[in-house]
C-alpha cells in the first residue's frame, strides 16, 4: 500500500498543508503576534469595565484536616510563629491530595455554605479558627479582600489580555498575508481546460461568431 501512487499523492498533499500550517504558526503569525506590555496595559486601561469584581471576594490560603484535634494543633503551630505554608505541607489533606494551599480569590458561592458564613467574617491578615464542614475542619489565612464593583488588578488578568491581543494580531496577520498574496499572484485562465470541463459537465459552451 505504501508504494501505491494514490498514497504518494495524498502524502504530498498532507506534507504541503503541514508546511503551510507550520509556516503560519512558527514564522509569520508568531513573529507578527508579539504583544508588548505597553499594549497590554493600554488594553487594560481602555477596557477596565470588563474586569470588574462581580461579587465580594477574598484571597486565602487553606488547610484541611479530618479531626478537631489536628485542627487545634494546626492553629497552635501557626500562632506560635510557624509559616502557614509549611504547616499546610505537613498537615493539610487538601495539599496531600491536590497539592493546593493557595485558593486564589473566591466568593461565597465558590465554597460550601457552612464555610462561607464564617470565613467571610474575618479581616485581612487573620488566621481563622477551625471551621467545620462535611469535608472536615478548615483553617484559612486571609490574604486580601475586594468588594463587589472594584477592579481586578492588571497582574491578575494580564495573561488573558496577552492571549486575546495575540489572537487578534494573528488573525490580522493572516488577513494581511492573504491580501498580499492576492496582489502578487497572477491568475491565468486555461481556456481549453475550462472548455473541456464545461463540456464534461453538460454546461452550454460559449460559441464565437
Amino acid at each position: 500500500m505504501d508504494l501505491d501512487a494514490d498514497y504518494f499523492q495524498e502524502l504530498e498533499k498532507i506534507k504541503k498543508e503541514l508546511l503551510v500550517r507550520k509556516f503560519l504558526e512558527n514564522y509569520l503569525l508568531t513573529k507578527d503576534a508579539q504583544v508588548t506590555e505597553e499594549e497590554a496595559l493600554d488594553f487594560y486601561e481602555k477596557n477596565k469595565d470588563t474586569f470588574i469584581v462581580p461579587k465580594t471576594e477574598i484571597h486565602a490560603l487553606h488547610i484541611l484536616v479530618s479531626t478537631i484535634e489536628r485542627a487545634n494543633l494546626v492553629v497552635k503551630r501557626i500562632r506560635a510563629g510557624e509559616p502557614f505554608e509549611q504547616v499546610a505541607k505537613e498537615m493539610s489533606e487538601d495539599y496531600r491530595q491536590h497539592g493546593r494551599i493557595d485558593l486564589g480569590y473566591f466568593n461565597r458561592d465558590d465554597v460550601v455554605n457552612d464555610v462561607a458564613k464564617k470565613v467571610f467574617s474575618y479581616r485581612v491578615g487573620s488566621v481563622t479558627r477551625p471551621i467545620k464542614s462535611d469535608f472536615g475542619f478548615h483553617i484559612f489565612k486571609i490574604l486580601d479582600r475586594r468588594e463587589r464593583g472594584t477592579f481586578k488588578t492588571f497582574e491578575e488578568v494580564k495573561d488573558k489580555i496577552y492571549a486575546r491581543l495575540r489572537a487578534g494580531k494573528k488573525k490580522q496577520a493572516y488577513r494581511n498575508l492573504v491580501s498580499e498574496l492576492r496582489e502578487k499572484i497572477a491568475v491565468k485562465k486555461n481556456e481549453s481546460l475550462l472548455s473541456k470541463v464545461a463540456s464534461d459537465s453538460g454546461a452550454p459552451r460559449r460559441t464565437h461568431n
